[in-house]
């Protein structure tokens, strides 16, 4: 829901908006978020499982699950064409 509130100027006067990348952006970017928080969830508890140190994989994953939000949300703002 976050990254569609990067629409909310698209009414304005003179503003343009890409709405199929936007649109595909928007669906597709919490997805990839889900998924990359899935994946370093099965990594650590598979760490753990061996008795292995299991806080590098959480603290990583962390990590990108912020940086593919982030592009994601650069990418959406990227969409729209504000003028005037």
């Amino acid at each position: 829901m976050l990254l569609a509130l990067g629409f909310g100027s698209c009414d304005a006067p003179g503003n343009r908006c890409n709405e199929g990348l936007g649109g595909t952006v928007v669906t597709l970017g919490p997805v990839l978020v889900a998924l990359v928080f899935l994946v370093a969830a099965v990594v650590c508890v598979l760490r753990l499982v061996r008795r292995r140190t299991a806080w590098p994989v959480a603290l990583l994953g962390l990590g990108l699950v912020v940086v593919v939000f982030l592009v994601a949300r650069l990418v959406v703002g990227g969409t729209v064409t504000i003028g005037i």
